[in-house]
């Protein structure tokens, strides 16, 4: 896995556990980054859609965080440009 996309969600990690989160939040997070982590270690062909797909889901879930927590929707928004960046 590329090391920048590595850091983006370690940071993405690090708002986590700094945020305080209801459950249904906490898990809605952590299939995202499960969802990014399985995507982006399984090989990448014939994955556009499923690539386009979560990019959109984390853009939706940082709009959702933008107000209540806007460092961790900052997160979630720099691991969408990242993915975007290297084509997944």
């Amino acid at each position: 896995m590329d090391k920048v996309l590595l850091a983006e969600i370690e940071a993405l990690q690090q708002e986590l556990n700094k945020a305080a989160l209801g459950d249904d939040d906490l898990d809605l997070l952590s299939r995202v980054v499960e969802d990014v982590t399985t995507l982006t270690s399984e090989d990448a062909a014939d994955q556009g859609a499923e690539h386009h797909a979560l990019r959109e889901r984390l853009r939706q879930v940082a709009t959702r965080f933008e107000v209540s927590h806007p460092r961790l929707a900052g997160a979630v928004e720099r691991l969408a440009n990242t993915l975007s960046s290297l084509g997944i």
